[in-house]
């Protein structure tokens, strides 16, 4: 019983840790879209002139 819980506890935690890592991902991936967004808006505004 004992080591049920463990390898629960275990499996719990590899999954907390993939989301984690998924998420730091999501954020990288959401910086590097809003510098792409700055940077065309940029290119946008200087078409218009």
């Amino acid at each position: 019983m004992a080591s049920e819980i463990s390898e629960n506890i275990s499996s719990l935690n590899d999954s907390i840790q993939g989301v984690v890592s998924g998420a730091e991902q999501s954020e990288l991936a959401s910086r590097d879209l809003a510098q792409l967004a700055s940077s065309l808006q940029q290119q946008v505004q200087r078409f218009k002139a």
